[in-house]
């Protein structure tokens, strides 16, 4: 039990530390992956949000907490995707760019995905604790 307020105490911190990160450096986006960083930060988001009612299930109703996680591990994948997508258009799509704005894009595509990497690591805690409650 506490090892599942742990994890998500630090889904929390990693949602403050990217928020942080974008305070400090300030990226610019190219105006060509914006909308893929919009859709990107949205899925990321949506796998920390669907972690909330799995989080309750476990507390409640332990034997629907598989249904919730399923959302969780849905939006986790399309986090992949996304990230992959906006990646492949950095470094395939915009040749005004330099080497380094690159990378300083893709670092920050990378902490967004963080917070959904965050979130799948709870559910497969919450995954594993569900299952003891059960049997």
């Amino acid at each position: 039990m506490a090892s599942l307020l742990d994890d998500t105490d630090e889904l929390i911190d990693t949602v403050k530390e990217v928020i942080h990160q974008f305070d400090v450096e300030t990226p610019l986006f190219h105006e060509s992956v914006i909308k893929d960083i919009m859709h990107l930060t949205e899925v990321s988001v949506s796998t920390a949000e669907m972690l909330i009612p799995a989080i309750r299930a476990f507390f409640r109703e332990p034997y629907n907490v598989r249904e919730h996680l399923n959302k969780v591990y849905f939006y986790e994948k399309e986090t992949d995707n996304a990230a992959d997508k906006v990646k492949k258009k950095i470094f395939q799509d915009i040749p005004e760019l330099t080497l380094a704005e690159k990378s300083h894009l893709r670092y920050f595509t990378h902490h967004i995905e963080r917070l959904s990497d965050r979130a799948k690591e709870v559910a497969d805690l919450l995954t594993g604790l569900s299952m003891r409650i059960i049997m």
